[in-house]
């Protein structure tokens, strides 16, 4: 009985390895690009002749961590504006004052800029809202 066993286990493994030779082999999985893929561009502004501009003018999420700039640009002379107060709006919408300059300019933000962030311009005479701009989101 016990020869009986033996043989009828060998002959189970030595039917497992025959099997396993006639499988076709496992597929070789395709290799994983190790280029990250380039973020989406936003479109440009032209900041030559914009009323109130931001470039750029949208901010990608993953990038708010970091520290993302944006430089603003105006032209308001138009306006009849001398001088021009810009204001970033916190939110809660409160204006809280960024700079003032002439009616046509341009200046850089400090590397706080996120999706959703309103600057506002206003004539420094009358205080008369000129322009706004909100920074657009993109996803990354």
């Amino acid at each position: 009985m016990k020869r009986y066993w033996l043989s009828a286990g060998a002959g189970i493994v030595l039917s497992m390895m025959i099997a396993g030779c006639n499988r076709a082999p496992a597929p070789v999985p395709e290799p994983v690009s190790e280029v990250a893929q380039e973020a989406p561009v936003a479109p440009k502004v032209d900041t030559a002749t914009c009323k109130f501009c931001a470039e750029p003018a949208t901010v990608r999420v993953c990038d708010v961590h970091t520290g993302v700039r944006t430089t603003l640009h105006w032209h308001l002379a138009d306006s009849g504006a001398q001088v021009v107060n810009i204001f970033v709006v916190d939110e809660g919408g409160v204006e809280q004052p960024f700079a003032q300059q002439g009616p046509d300019g341009e200046l850089e933000s400090g590397p706080w800029l996120r999706p959703g962030l309103i600057f506002r311009v206003r004539n420094d005479s009358d205080s008369s809202q000129l322009a706004e701009l909100v920074i657009d989101g993109q996803d990354c």
